[in-house]
């Protein structure tokens, strides 16, 4: 039975090392097939219901219960064998009954011989009080043999009646004489008969002490003592006959014995694969749950560094592109923009400005108001909204002031004053180069030169601030490049130590 069990280990042993065997599948590149891995594990692990699903664990606990019930029932007939089987051998529990038994008897006796010599000496004592009873009435009856009279009732009666008839006088002289002698004598009779009474007290006393001792002769306890006695030795000989039964088959019991105790070990053997196996499948489960987590992240980890590397790359492209345009050229056409612009718009008129230039997204196109003289010497205010002005004259006393004209009292028309305006497009360009606005006409053939040092400065500087920004985006690129390549580095090394730890399951495995 050992080396089957044994034997049984080992196998369970081999089972196990090959389900283990491919739960670490090596991954040798970021491209390996998930879905291909999870199916070849299923293959191999056909039987499991860990792949298909969670164990149930109201089935794994009813099988065990069902289980334990039927060891517990093989339990309760091995242990009633077992102590037929020691009674049969003079051993195990039934001979430490029987040990029990006859401690509890030698007991008992020893109790019943107490009881016993108290009971002598009771017996004596009864005995002696009899005696002493029966002497006291002998000798009354003799005393009361003697007398004609048994007791002092009597003797009055008789005293009573002789005086009754010496007082009637019917009586002779010499009849009178004889029933007063008589009376005389029955009154000395009468103290001897009063002695018979007091004997009589005593006897009854003595009587009375006896009973009390037999009483004591008769206790319940010693009663109880004999009854329990009578019933550990009757238990005694069932013992013995019971053990002598089983003694004269104890070979039958042998082999009852060793038929229960194998169906016991199947039991615990099975109760024990039972568990080991929903242990099994729930380890499976949870790495099965584990694994798919990690191939999750995984998944995700990867697809981040994915998007990660593809903007990375775009911003190298993004930055080549952008260092290998020529510095300061946005700058340089907006000088010649604004060249031309002021070079065309040199008079005091504004409406040869260009009227696209102010069209701008977003922002409305400017109305510019004119003043008109009246021939009656007043000035009529339009309602037009207001152009937007850079910067203007100032005006004087009584003059136009951003297009309105200030009412005087005097009948004069007032005169024109020149306006200058700069599109908002041109003055956020001449912003952007750090140039001044012309305020006034006057002031554009200064600002026409400012633009053209400021072209010529940017012209001759185009060339090294160009290489200067292929210098910054190179070593910008260099970076990425570098953070790239570490990524790369950290990704291969990770597959290559999952690729050994597959091969090493592998091989243990095998």
């Amino acid at each position: 039975m050992a080396s089957a069990a044994a034997a049984s280990k080992g196998s369970k042993k081999s089972d196990t090392k090959t389900e283990k065997a491919p739960a670490t599948p090596p991954a040798h590149s970021k491209n390996v097939d998930l879905p291909a891995t999870k199916s070849k594990i299923i293959d191999h692990d056909a039987g499991s219901s860990a792949i298909r699903g969670k164990p149930d664990p109201a089935a794994y606990n009813a099988e065990q219960e069902e289980i334990k019930k039927e060891i517990d029932a093989l339990n309760v007939k091995l242990t009633a064998v077992k102590d037929k089987i020691g009674l049969a051998t003079k051993g195990g529990s039934g001979n430490d009954k029987r040990t029990q038994l006859r401690a509890e008897l030698d007991q008992i006796r020893s109790e019943q011989g107490d009881i016993k010599g108290g009971r002598e000496k009771l017996l004596a004592q009864v005995k002696s009080i009899e005696e002493d009873v029966k002497k006291k009435v002998s000798e009354l009856q003799a005393k009361k043999g003697k007398s004609p009279f048994k007791t002092t009732a009597e003797v009055d009666a008789r005293v009573k009646q002789l005086e009754a008839q010496v007082e009637s006088g019917s009586m002779k002289v010499l009849e009178e004489k004889r029933a007063l002698a008589e009376i005389n004598t029955l009154n000395r009779q009468r103290k001897t008969i009063e002695a018979f009474q007091s004997d009589q007290d005593a006897i009854d006393a003595l009587r009375s002490e006896a009973d009390e001792l037999r009483k004591d002769l008769n206790n319940p306890e010693t009663k109880a003592l004999s009854e329990k006695y009578d019933t550990i030795k009757k238990e005694l000989d069932d013992l013995k006959k019971e053990a002598d039964d089983a003694y004269n088959s104890r070979n039958v019991l042998f082999e009852e014995r060793d038929g229960l105790q194998k169906e016991l070990d199947a039991l615990y053997t099975r109760k024990r694969e039972s568990a080991k196996a929903y242990r099994e499948a729930n380890d499976k489960w949870y790495a099965k749950q584990q694994e798919d987590r990690v191939r999750r992240a995984e998944r995700a980890k990867a697809a981040r560094e994915a998007a990660e590397t593809e903007k990375k790359k775009e911003l190298v492209e993004r930055l080549r592109d952008e260092a290998d345009a020529p510095a300061y050229q946005a700058e340089i056409e907006d000088c010649q923009t604004l060249i031309d612009f002021f070079s065309g718009n040199v008079t005091t008129s504004s409406t040869g400005l260009d009227a696209r230039a102010s069209n701008i997204t977003g922002i409305p196109e400017l109305n510019l108001r004119t003043v008109e003289a009246d021939t009656n010497g007043l000035v009529e205010l339009k309602k037009d909204e207001d152009d937007y002005f850079v910067a203007s004259k100032k005006p004087k006393k009584g003059s136009k002031i951003n297009g309105s004209a200030k009412p005087s009292g005097s009948a004069k028309a007032a005169e024109p004053v020149e306006r200058f305006s700069v599109p908002l497009a041109k003055l956020s360009a001449l912003a952007s180069l750090s140039i001044p606005p012309p305020v006034s006409a006057a002031e554009v053939p200064q600002t026409i030169e400012n633009l053209r040092i400021k072209k010529e400065w940017l012209t001759a500087n185009q060339e090294r601030k160009t290489a200067e920004n292929k210098a910054e985006a190179e070593r910008k690129i260099a970076a990425l490049l570098s953070s790239l390549k570490m990524a790369d580095d950290e990704s291969g090394s990770k597959e290559a130590n999952e690729e050994a730890s597959g091969q090493v399951a592998d091989a243990s495995a095998a």
